[in-house]
């Protein structure tokens, strides 16, 4: 379906693209990819999508992109950008926050901070994190963008150590945490091994003082939609 095109919405039997968004599980004006079923909104990729392609141009999500040749092919490449992370590294980062994003049910206490108005969690939390920060500070444009590897996974970690640090044990939210936290540390174990580690619930390091531990073996785990799809 061409972009702004205004016809009553129906399920084409042959389209093999889902039909919401991957991150948001809602509809809309949706982007598919043409290696996967998966569609997302321009603001719900990561990285955020600045632009439409063309209409002749395939369109590869992030979730299609071939990290392990792009470790092998930046491995010999050490420029750094003027600030942050190394394209390889930057890849890999935005990788990871997008497959927990995916993981909807999982990931959705997580993705905003907890209001402000809860003062009686801001009384026991100083460092609050969540995967909106994670998200901005891996844009390229932001003054605070991350610097290296350890401050990414120091700040994801920090999400599941303030969790534990509040909630119960035998609350939903603290098992989302643990769910969500083991799907990262597999991810970590994936790609970026040097930092996974056995999870210890509720002792994770404090933001200043990020050490990779030892590592873990992975385990084994309506309405309109409009839908671009650009050959």
């Amino acid at each position: 379906m061409t972009p702004g095109a205004s016809v009553p919405w129906k399920k084409d039997p042959n389209d093999p693209n889902d039909d919401w968004c991957a991150v948001c599980w809602d509809g809309g004006d949706l982007i598919c990819c043409d290696y996967c079923p998966k569609v997302f909104h321009v603001h719900c990729h990561i990285p955020t999508l600045t632009h439409l392609p063309t209409e002749n141009e395939k369109w590869q999500c992030m979730l299609c992109t071939d990290i392990d040749n792009l470790q092998l092919f930046d491995s010999s490449d050490k420029a750094k950008r003027k600030l942050g992370l190394t394209t390889r590294d930057l890849k890999v980062t935005q990788r990871i926050l997008l497959e927990l994003y995916c993981n909807y049910e999982a990931s959705q206490p997580f993705r905003e901070l907890v209001d402000r108005e809860l003062t009686e969690y801001y009384e026991v939390i100083k460092y609050p994190m969540a995967l909106e920060i994670v998200k901005r500070k891996l844009a390229t444009d932001c003054p605070d963008t991350y610097q290296c590897l350890e401050d990414f996974v120091r700040d994801i970690r920090l999400i599941f150590k303030n969790c534990y640090e509040f909630n119960p044990k035998d609350t939903e939210i603290f098992q989302n945490a643990k769910i969500l936290e083991d799907f990262f540390e597999q991810l970590l174990e994936k790609w970026l091994t040097e930092y996974a580690f056995d999870t210890m619930e509720g002792v994770a390091e404090e933001p200043d003082t990020p050490e990779p531990k030892k590592k873990k073996k992975p385990r084994e785990t309506e309405g309109r939609t409009d839908l671009f799809h650009f050959h």
